[in-house]
Parts: C-alpha cells; structure tokens; sequence
C-alpha cells in the first residue's frame, strides 16, 4: 500500500476525530526532496523519507525515481513511520493503550469514521489492492469497501 495514502487516511481520521471533539489541529504535512543535502535536512528536522528503514522497498522505490516520481519525507514517529521496528511496536503498543481507555462510544466513532473513509475511496482503494495482491476481481474488491457498515 502507499505510504502517502495511509498518512493521509490518518491525517483524515485525526482531523474528523479533532473536529468532533472540538479540535481542529491537523498533522503536519509531507514535504519532499531530491538531493541529499535536503534528505540530510529533513532528518536533521526529525523526518525521514517514507520507506528508508525497509530494504525491501527499494525496488518500488527505484521504480519510482525512474517515472520522476516524488520522494516522499514523513515525521518521524507519525502515521506509522519509525526510525527501527523496536520504536514502532513502542508506539503501537501505547496507542493499544489509549484506544482501549476510550469509551465504546469513541472506539465506534473511530471504526465507523475508518469505514466511512473506506467507503468514499472504494474505486482506488480496490484498484491498490488489486495491484498488490494480483488477486481476484476488481469489481468484488470494490464491493468489499462499498458495503462496510
């Protein structure tokens, strides 16, 4: 899947979430580079570029130079992106935590908004996955998102 699809579903669902709690605070966005000076920079600034701890990305990620495509910088430790495995499970363990100190009417509220999103991107969403697994029918995986409730 594309690491700036997933930041920007979770940019999405932390915007809704802050708009429904009264807050409107967005995460930062992406920005990009192309020489090493400015990748340098960006770490320096605490962003690394999507995909660099993953060795298995480089074939994707040579791709994507080649087609001129843009190279893709995150904050470090924001929607899912983590400098080692070991900072990554910390995170994912924490935020574990906090989902289940919240009501069942809030963990609803973010399943229901997560299905929402799903839906409104089912077409793309259902091409991605098409591409990646080379499994099935575009069409049933179209559906799949389309009848979340």
């Amino acid at each position: 899947m594309n690491q700036a699809l997933v930041t920007d579903v979770v940019a999405e669902v932390m915007r809704r979430l802050g708009t429904r709690n009264g807050s409107s605070s967005a995460p930062p966005s992406s920005s990009s580079s192309s020489t090493t000076a400015a990748a340098a920079a960006d770490f320096a600034r605490g962003r690394v570029p999507a995909g660099e701890d993953a060795p298995a990305n480089e074939g994707k990620r040579q791709e994507t130079a080649a087609r001129g495509g843009p190279k893709i910088t995150v904050p470090v430790g924001q929607h899912g992106v983590y400098g080692t495995v070991d900072q990554c499970v910390a995170a994912a363990t924490d935020a574990q935590k906090k989902l289940a100190r919240l009501s069942l009417d809030d963990r609803d509220a973010i399943v229901k908004l997560i299905k929402s999103i799903a839906k409104q991107n089912a077409q793309q969403w259902g091409r991605i996955e098409l591409d990646e697994t080379k499994i099935g029918r575009l069409d049933h995986k179209v559906e799949k998102l389309q009848i979340l409730e």
